[in-house]
């Protein structure tokens, strides 16, 4: 890295392929012209992070993230949680609704896992945890054994990106679609993935109409199919495309290909941040801005 920092499995990065060189997203950030998080030390404002983002919680012992989806904006959680939860001086406690699909929880009418996931905030030490989670309708707090650290993969559909901001009502519908629709977490699928690992779709390999409202079709199939974490992001995002543009299917197919040109039943968390690092979703190892 041109900060000369050691990067281990643990840190997120980018990697320069024509170059075979890796930067931390502080360097990175700074090749592409663009402001650098917050210094370590340094506090400033948490990211705006809304409906549509992404967590990324762990890695867990064999260097895996779980993929956790944003439907509600991050925001100071009630401070009679910081007693409950024993904060330390100087952290704040995050929260927001989220949605994901788990081995261990489930919903009332879902096989996905909603909730309200608390998140520790240091700005001085730039890191954020995952400390405990609500899930709705519930006065009980469910704390972690161990806080989780989590990075965040942030959308493009942004005023201040494509022009143009999120659908949030639209968005919100294709959710509760796709998790009424949901099916239970499957080991099989996530054995897929990997078999299948870093399979997208190439704008360029469907050059006619004719193609893409084809893919259009093996897209929506592909929902049918038993979920691991990942999934859950891919499908609700092209179900939003899809339900964007449902007068259109082929602005449809166009808008998956360039944002999430991911197979749902057979990306892993990994292969899923390297291919929409490269489609304008920005990755940060924190909460600082």
């Amino acid at each position: 890295c041109l900060c000369d920092r050691s990067l281990t499995d643990h840190d997120a990065f980018y990697r320069c392929t024509a170059c075979d060189v890796d930067y931390c997203l502080h360097c990175s950030r700074a090749q592409l012209g663009l402001s650098a998080a917050v210094p370590r030390g340094a506090a400033g404002p948490a990211l705006k992070v809304g409906p549509g983002d992404i967590l990324l919680c762990g890695p867990d012992k064999y260097d895996i993230h779980h993929v956790v989806l944003v439907r509600g904006k991050l925001e100071a959680a009630p401070p009679e949680l910081a007693s409950v939860l024993d904060t330390p001086p100087g952290a704040e406690l995050l929260c927001c609704k989220t949605i994901e699909s788990t081995q261990g929880s489930t919903g009332t009418t879902t096989w996905w896992y909603p909730t309200t996931t608390i998140i520790q905030r240091d700005a001085h030490a730039g890191t954020a945890m995952v400390v405990a989670d609500q899930p709705p309708d519930s006065d009980t707090v469910f704390t972690f054994p161990e806080p989780v650290p989590c990075k965040v993969l942030m959308h493009p559909v942004r005023r201040e990106v494509l022009g143009e901001d999120l659908d949030r009502d639209v968005f919100e519908e294709a959710l509760t679609a796709c998790a009424l629709r949901s099916k239970e977490y499957s080991w099989n699928t996530v054995l897929h993935a990997f078999l299948a690992y870093q399979r997208s779709m190439h704008i360029e390999d469907y050059p006619t109409e004719e193609e893409r409202l084809e893919l259009l079709d093996e897209i929506r199939k592909s929902w049918q199919r038993p979920p691991i974490c990942s999934a859950v992001a891919i499908k609700v995002w092209q179900q939003y495309f899809d339900s964007m543009h449902s007068d259109d299917p082929d602005d449809a197919a166009v808008c998956i290909l360039h944002y999430m040109p991911v197979w749902c039943d057979s990306t892993t968390p990994s292969s899923m941040v390297k291919t929409l690092t490269s489609r304008g979703w920005s990755l940060y190892e924190s909460l600082e801005a």
